[in-house]
């Protein structure tokens, strides 16, 4: 049997990301299978507004260190014509259109609310406020959107998972690797400038 290694730290990093976005998706994902049985309309808004914050910070700085950081050298190490690494990048941008559409639905929900820039709780406020008002095909539609969302982004994490991670410390040395991980540092620590 062989002994089986932790994944490189650049690699763990987005491991550790990968399963915080799961928190905020998965329950999205599972309103495909609930259909109309799923949470109350209330429940689905607070949810949906996790997980778009979720989508808006913590996956855009998640996208950055896999775009700038690991996959760079990645793709300098495949043959020049694979299409792996491009592959990942165009599935990072069929996130970012969903979780668009999403805000989209939520956008029609709360159509005439002016509120919608104010602090959170306001918004929630007004989500649940719009939420007893509308009709149950809006509350449809939000639910449709929001698991395919959370659909598009679990199954890119299990394609990279899967396909991209593995190639890590099998392509780049530990030299790479160590440099990588200095890069999703510096990400983090502009994510964290940006919000402050």
């Amino acid at each position: 049997m062989s002994e089986q290694r932790d994944p490189p730290r650049a690699v763990a990093v987005l491991l550790e990301e990968h399963a915080v976005g799961r928190r905020y998706l998965e329950p999205l994902e599972r309103l495909r299978r609930q259909g109309d049985g799923g949470p109350d309309a209330e429940t689905l808004l607070t949810l949906v507004l996790e997980a778009l914050a979720y989508l808006d910070a913590s996956l855009e700085e998640h996208i950055a260190k896999e775009e700038e950081a690991l996959f760079p050298p990645l793709k300098a190490r495949l043959p020049a014509d694979d299409r792996l690494i491009d592959e990942m990048v165009a599935e990072h941008d069929y996130v970012r259109m969903h979780r668009d559409d999403l805000r989209a639905v939520i956008e029609d929900l709360l159509a005439g609310h002016d509120d919608l820039d104010a602090g959170r709780e306001e918004l929630r406020a007004a989500l649940r406020a719009a939420a007893e008002t509308r009709t149950p095909e809006a509350v449809a539609a939000l639910r449709h959107a929001a698991w395919r969302v959370a659909e598009t982004a679990l199954i890119h994490f299990e394609n990279e998972e899967e396909l991209v991670f593995p190639l890590a410390p099998q392509l780049l040395t530990p030299d790479e690797l160590a440099e990588a991980a200095r890069a999703m540092d510096a990400i983090a620590a502009r994510f964290a400038g940006a919000e402050a």
